[in-house]
């Protein structure tokens, strides 16, 4: 498990002063968040004969359901494709939040397809708007990390993932109401 010294020496990508630099950095196959990024495993369960799925839905909201697999069923849906886009050598910025923070994608063997979203106008609200900004597929025997100058460093384990956005509820005030997403 590295250090976070060593990884900032590794990548380049400086964090503040007050994180650790002998922290170790886990690498992690389960959900995990840094600011306003969300990296969340894609799996199919399967319980008996029968499948459950989830998926959100053009409302923006998580749909489920059970599912009676079909012989030889191999479709799958767009989240649940691993990502062939390689990460470039200068890594991706997957989210730029205020004041030029950004969470940065580092280089490494994982592969990143962004997600592309239809443009603003077609939507009436942003809760309409997907929250999903991209796939992520780390090989096996890999690992990728995630870089944020005020949050440090996420290990991110083999497997394929959704990195998704964060929005918040705004109550009633003189601009408005509604969801807003959070920019970090």
């Amino acid at each position: 498990m590295p250090a976070l010294g060593e990884l900032i020496t590794r990548y380049g990508v400086d964090v503040a002063t007050h994180l650790d630099r002998d922290a170790d950095i886990p690498v992690l196959t389960r959900p995990q968040i840094q600011g306003d990024v969300s990296i969340r495993p894609v799996r199919r369960r399967l319980w008996g004969r029968r499948l459950y799925r989830q998926w959100i839905d053009g409302r923006g909201w998580v749909s489920a359901r059970w599912v009676e697999p079909r012989e030889g069923e191999f479709r799958r849906a767009r989240s649940q494709r691993p990502a062939i886009t390689p990460v470039p050598p200068e890594g991706v910025v997957v989210s730029a939040g205020r004041d030029g923070h950004e969470h940065r994608l580092l280089p490494g063997p994982a592969r990143f397809d962004p997600v592309q979203l239809a443009p603003a106008w077609r939507y009436s609200t942003l809760a309409e708007r997907s929250l999903l900004i991209g796939i992520l597929t780390v090989p096996a025997r890999c690992e990728q990390y995630l870089a944020h100058d005020e949050h440090g460093y996420l290990g991110i384990g083999p497997g394929t993932y959704e990195v998704g956005r964060q929005r918040e509820w705004t109550p009633s005030t003189r601009a408005g109401s509604g969801w807003g997403l959070i920019l970090d």
